[in-house]
């Protein structure tokens, strides 16, 4: 069993048979887990038959089962360590400098882009962690099973989509937060466009959360994915 990506127990599952499609077999899960945690059994592998190509042999893997398991907390551990922890009373200095909005906290720097919304530079002990700014995903790699769907994803324009902030706020404190903003896909449907509301802490410690609610404007299909792409060195 694993805990927040640690294996914490161990024992062998009662499934000595292999599954067939469209059956289900039971089994015992007698470890003990935890009471917080993101808590599953590692996963159960699932491997080829028969071999296919040279490439794919007898028993290579395939994919494999996730199962969440409820406990009491299924928050990471690190992550509710960090939303419980006391913040500080210090008012965060902010600059603005042309389409920039800067905030300092001691372990660090964050400059947001007011055209986009989105992080262009986060920096730490004079150290820069983005090779470039932080990009609003809409867009994933298509599978088999979206032959279909990514019509109408392509109709919307979704993989050609960009990002502009129509509206933004901030309060300064301990916790200083910015904005909302508006992603617009361009093309075929016009005026329509994706209402996504983004939220930025940055607290005195030098902790960075960020929050995304969005949805489709009425006729446009449900998205590919929702998410932001940050580009950070290797090192």
């Amino acid at each position: 069993m694993r805990c927040d990506g640690v294996v914490v127990d161990r024992e062998d599952l009662d499934l000595l048979e292999p599954v067939p499609p469209h059956t289900q077999r039971h089994a015992a899960l007698r470890a003990e887990r935890p009471a917080h945690g993101r808590c599953h059994p590692a996963g159960h592998p699932y491997r080829l038959a028969r071999p296919l190509t040279p490439l794919l042999t007898a028993g290579h893997i395939l994919g494999f089962d996730e199962i969440a398991l409820r406990n009491a907390d299924r928050r990471h551990r690190w992550v509710a360590a960090l939303a419980n922890r006391p913040i500080g009373e210090t008012r965060l200095p902010v600059k603005r400098e042309g389409t920039r909005i800067e905030v300092d906290s001691d372990k660090l720097r964050c400059a947001i882009d007011t055209r986009t919304g989105l992080p262009v530079s986060l920096s730490s002990e004079g150290r820069e962690l983005l090779e470039r700014p932080v990009e609003l995903n809409i867009w994933r790699a298509l599978t088999d099973n979206d032959r279909h769907v990514r019509l109408e994803w392509e109709r919307a324009h979704y993989h050609q989509a960009m990002a502009r902030a129509l509206q933004r706020r901030g309060r300064r404190g301990a916790r200083t937060r910015h904005h909302q903003r508006r992603r617009r896909p361009r093309g075929a449907l016009g005026p329509a466009g994706l209402a996504r509301t983004a939220r930025l802490d940055l607290t005195d410690d030098g902790v960075l959360s960020f929050g995304n609610a969005a949805a489709p404007d009425a006729g446009l299909p449900s998205l590919p994915r929702l998410g932001l792409r940050l580009s950070c060195p290797r090192s």
